[in-house]
């Protein structure tokens, strides 16, 4: 971004505090900082698997849609052996 495009631009957007830092120091301009993505998910154990299919971590493979259903579970059963 140009400075004069810093200087008469109405508001700036960043997607970073490092690059709104950069414009505070660099041109001495405030700006608005919009976070890009998402935040990260709290990880839970799965307890209700457990309880109710017996099941641990890393002992299945689950697969959700898709045409070819049993091409995937044999391909993937082969996988692990």
């Amino acid at each position: 971004m140009g400075r004069e495009a810093v200087k008469w631009a109405d508001e700036i957007i960043v997607l970073s505090h490092g690059v709104q830092e950069y414009f505070k120091k660099e041109y001495g301009r405030e700006t608005v900082f919009i976070p890009n993505g998402v935040s990260k998910p709290e990880v839970k154990e799965a307890d209700e698997i457990k309880k109710q299919w017996n099941l641990e971590k890393d002992s299945y493979v689950d697969k959700y849609g898709g045409k070819d259903y049993h091409k995937f579970v044999n391909n993937e059963y082969m996988r692990m052996r």
